[in-house]
């Protein structure tokens, strides 16, 4: 039910802050499974990816897709950008470095914003095991630039404004949405972690900015490698 997501408040961190949370995006018995399929992909030499040959990485989705609209825009989509992460705390790796997934999505002040990425936690995440980090979109100068920002502009800014970085710790089947505009980076994870940092992104759009079909023009893809 949508009552239980408190939908507004959700839109209203979203459009300030440029990220939110979602609380039971789905179940912990299915993210249970999901992660176990993907630690069992890593341990067979395949990338985390490959879940998606599996009914559950696509049912949670289907099944949050009313309550996403809603939070996100009503006229956005599910656009089929998939990614999935398995971070090894015994080989202290990390997520990937701070960046943004659509730095050239418009931003008007107070809109709903027109591309979101939307990430499960399928194991918990934490500081320790590579937890999501974000630098909030009221604290981020660059943020409502509507002018695109350069890979050293935001490197800069997660160095200068370190202190407003806020690390996002997750329990499984938690969910994580943030704007295309939002700076967000994966953490390292370190050997004092009791489990990997296993998750999985999908992404929402509005066709007016990102057609949300997927595309395969020629056979290439013609959506940009999007790095959550």
């Amino acid at each position: 039910p949508l009552a239980e997501f408190d939908v507004s408040r959700r839109q209203e961190e979203l459009r300030t802050e440029g990220y939110t949370r979602l609380p039971h995006a789905t179940s912990p018995i299915e993210a249970t499974a999901l992660a176990t399929v993907i630690a069992r992909l890593v341990r067979g030499g395949w990338h985390p990816l490959w879940c998606l040959v599996f009914d559950e990485a696509w049912i949670w989705v289907s099944r949050m897709r009313h309550v996403l609209k809603e939070v996100v825009n009503k006229d956005a989509a599910p656009n089929y950008d998939y990614m999935a992460w398995y971070i090894d705390p015994c080989r202290s790796e990390a997520g990937w470095v701070p960046h943004r997934d659509r730095r050239n999505m418009p931003v008007e002040r107070g809109a709903a914003p027109l591309y979101c990425t939307v990430w499960l936690a399928l194991t918990e995440a934490t500081p320790l095991n590579g937890c999501m980090h974000i630098l909030p979109a009221d604290r981020d100068v660059a943020y409502g630039a509507n002018d695109l920002v350069t890979d050293a502009h935001d490197y800069e800014c997660a160095h200068k404004w370190v202190q407003d970085i806020r690390a996002l710790p997750c329990e499984p089947a938690e969910a994580l949405v943030w704007t295309g505009r939002a700076l967000h980076f994966g953490g390292r994870s370190c050997a004092r972690a009791p489990v990997p940092r296993i998750s999985i992104a999908c992404a929402l759009s509005v066709s007016s900015f990102e057609d949300p079909n997927l595309r395969i023009p020629g056979g290439l893809f013609c959506h940009s490698q999007k790095a959550p």
